[in-house]
Parts: structure tokens; sequence; C-alpha cells
């Protein structure tokens, strides 16, 4: 029995899921995340299989709006940063902020304080963006390391945590 393709066809006003993510480029699950949260208009019929009708004009006017980037990754921030600049002052108040964190910091201080992941962490120690020695075979860092690292490298980060946010969102806008 062939199976029917509706995405496929031209005459259709209504495509998939498969369809739409094909002509997006972007996974199965960003879709399916695009589709749920309505940045992408369909209707839900509630079954498990087939259960998103899309139309076809939405997709094509998604594709041609400016605001394509946040289609992209529709999981996640949702708190923007529109700092890419230190605005003056602005490691005095971290070291402020900082003031009751330890002055030396291990792997597991620096995930906790910026909400980065273990890997983006030992990724800085091991590319040398930020400073740190070893002790006892442990590569440690220091506060002050730290705080130069978030007002230089730091600022340069794209994908930032929401600790990071939430932290610039503070100082930035609380000084």
């Amino acid at each position: 029995m062939a199976e029917n393709n509706t995405f496929l066809s031209a005459d259709s006003e209504y495509i998939t899921l498969d369809a739409t993510r094909r002509i997006l480029h972007i996974s199965k699950r960003k879709c399916a995340a695009l589709l749920q949260n309505g940045t992408i208009p369909c209707t839900v019929s509630g079954k498990k299989t087939r259960q998103y009708r899309i139309l076809r004009e939405d997709v094509i006017a998604l594709m041609k709006s400016p605001g394509k980037e946040k289609a992209k990754n529709p999981i996640g921030r949702d708190i923007p940063c529109i700092y890419t600049t230190l605005p003056e002052g602005f490691r005095e108040r971290l070291d402020d902020y900082w003031s009751d964190v330890s002055d030396v910091l291990t792997q597991a201080d620096l995930i906790t304080i910026t909400g980065y992941s273990q890997s983006a962490v030992s990724g800085w120690m091991m590319s040398e963006k930020l400073k740190t020695v070893t002790t006892h075979g442990t590569p440690v860092t220091s506060r002050e390391w730290l705080i130069d690292f978030m007002c230089g490298e730091g600022m340069t980060i794209r994908r930032k945590s929401r600790k990071h946010l939430e932290l610039l969102n503070l100082l930035f806008l609380f000084p």
C-alpha cells in the first residue's frame, strides 16, 4: 500500500510537521515546540500521529519574516540579553555582589555561581579564557579571575545562562 505524502502535494494548502521542519531546516523537536508554543499557527487534532495541520502560507510567512532567528530556537531563553558592552562601574558592582563568595573557587562552585554546564566551565578552563591553577590535581580559580572573565570574555558569550542573564539584568537595571 502506497503511503499518502500530502506534504509533497502542490495542490494541498496544508502541510505536515515533517514538511514544515524540512522547509525551515530544523529538527522535529524544535518544530514541535514551535507548533506547541504558537510560533507557527496550526490546528491540533489531539491524535498521537499526524496531529498538526499547518497552513503552507504560515510557514512561508515565517520564513520571510525578519524574526526567523527567534523561530530557530524556541526552547529556553525567555530573558533577552540586550547588553553587548560593559557599562561603567560594572566590575565594582559585580565585586560587591559576589563579596560573600569564597576567594578560591572549584569547578563545582563556578557551575553553581554562573549557571553554566560543566562542559562550558571546563572549556573556559582548558582554553585558558578563565585563569586557573591546579591544586592537589584539581583546577581552581579565584573570585578576582572570575570577575575578570565575566567582565571580558564572559560578555562575548552568545548564549548566556539564565543565572548570567539575571545577574546582568540585576546589575544593569539596579546599580
